[in-house]
């Protein structure tokens, strides 16, 4: 008798593997969470080639047949937005082995009654489950054998130390934000015109480290925002974490640090944070609008117009400010791409070369005025050598135990 080895083309094989997980433990809680998360990284369609290849790979055992068949039985009663077409092939596959199963005669009273169960199930399943801890540093890495990066079993979740959660809220925004503007102030200053110019023309040799580091902590910050809503012990904490997080982006905002409150929305914008919709309906209206205006200020609309008139503005005042470098990276980038560096007539393109030119001449003028703010050692601490960052993968689990994926109405023609 041989293992399950053929995986199907049109699916992945940590998805494959996954499957395989979930039907041999016949766990019925662990599944039914299965079952409603697994369209966060594939398709019904996915999951029924991925099942149908598992039955041609069990040896035709009768245990992993009846585990294969109860599985699929289960998907039918639970998930109610299949195709109609799909549905029908799910339930010829389970009826290869177990034809006296059914799924067809239920009435809409016992459709809801046993989404009620799967439902009562998972909130049981996420209540009660043991989560190990994880190391704060280093930070949690993807597994290698997960190419999407949802590798591994979709029911472990991780527990974090306590004291995480609270760091953020003993401090005041403003001071943070200070803290987080000289940051962010050395790191853009940082960055030299000839590492500029590398990363634009000549991108494959990889000489533009400063550059790379700016990019390095834009994602870490963006990240140490989503972790620390994400990891926050209840509703009440996690929504108190976003206002702190939306007032210390309006003092970043007030410090012409637009850098940082680009890093903050992003952060906030999360899919796995913005998915809390019990969350955000605690966050005060008063919160929610300044949010709102800080959006509108680094907004893309009309080419990030608002934006450049308030760094215009600086540049004209000679005041100290942290410009957005995926901006300027994107100015340098258009420059280049649409325009030849030569003449049709073989002679330089100096408008080109011009444009160029100033666009790097602009940010360097703007990092000669320097804030003024002192340093403060335990906040900077804080936001340099004590974060906890989770990958997304971790995210996404931690986002579904606090809140349960989307529950669809039950519609006439779903079976």
């Amino acid at each position: 008798m041989h293992e399950f080895l053929s995986v199907p083309l049109d699916v992945e094989p940590w998805f494959f593997r996954m499957l395989k997980l979930i039907v041999q433990k016949a766990d019925k809680d662990g599944q039914i969470i299965f079952i409603y998360t697994y369209n966060q990284y594939s398709t019904p369609e996915d999951l029924f080639l991925a099942a149908e290849e598992l039955y041609l790979n069990t040896g035709f055992d009768i245990a992993k047949c009846a585990k294969l068949a109860a599985f699929l039985y289960l998907w039918l009663n639970t998930e109610e937005q299949l195709d109609r077409k799909l549905r029908r092939k799910v339930l010829d596959l389970a009826k290869l082995y177990n034809p006296s199963g059914s799924c067809t005669t239920m009435s809409k009273a016992a459709k809801r009654f046993r989404l009620s169960l799967a439902t009562a199930s998972y909130q049981k399943f996420k209540d009660t489950i043991s989560l190990p801890p994880i190391p704060i540093s280093p930070p949690c890495s993807l597994s290698q054998s997960s190419p999407r990066g949802h590798g591994g079993s979709a029911l472990s979740f991780c527990k974090l130390p306590e004291m995480q959660f609270t760091d953020i809220l003993k401090y005041g925004s403003g001071a943070i934000a200070k803290q987080m503007t000289l940051i962010d102030f050395e790191i853009v200053s940082a960055m030299n015109v000839t590492d500029l110019r590398n990363k634009i023309l000549h991108p494959d040799v990889g000489k533009w480290e400063s550059v790379s580091n700016c990019s390095s902590h834009f994602n870490k910050m963006s990240f140490w925002v989503a972790t620390q809503i994400i990891i926050a012990p209840n509703c009440k904490t996690r929504a108190e974490i976003i206002e702190k997080f939306i007032s210390i982006s309006a003092k970043l905002y007030k410090y012409r640090n637009f850098h940082g409150v680009y890093q903050v929305l992003s952060g906030l914008r999360n899919v796995n944070v913005r998915r809390l919709k019990t969350c955000w309906k605690n966050v005060s209206q008063r919160s929610m609008n300044i949010l709102q205006r800080l959006e509108q200020a680094v907004s893309h609309i009309n080419n990030y117009a608002q934006y450049r008139s308030n760094i215009k503005e600086c540049q004209n005042k000679r005041v100290p400010a942290v410009p957005l470098i995926c901006l300027i990276l994107q100015d340098l980038t258009f420059i280049n791409d649409g325009n030849e560096d030569t003449m049709s007539d073989g002679k330089v393109n100096f408008e080109k070369w011009s444009l160029f030119g100033s666009c790097m001449l602009n940010f360097t003028r703007l990092m000669e005025t320097r804030y003024t703010f002192h340093k403060n050692s335990t906040i900077r601490r804080m936001l340099q050598n004590d974060l906890l960052i989770l990958p997304e993968t971790l995210l996404m689990k931690h986002s579904y135990a606090i809140e349960g994926p989307k529950r669809y109405p039950i519609h006439k023609n779903s079976f």
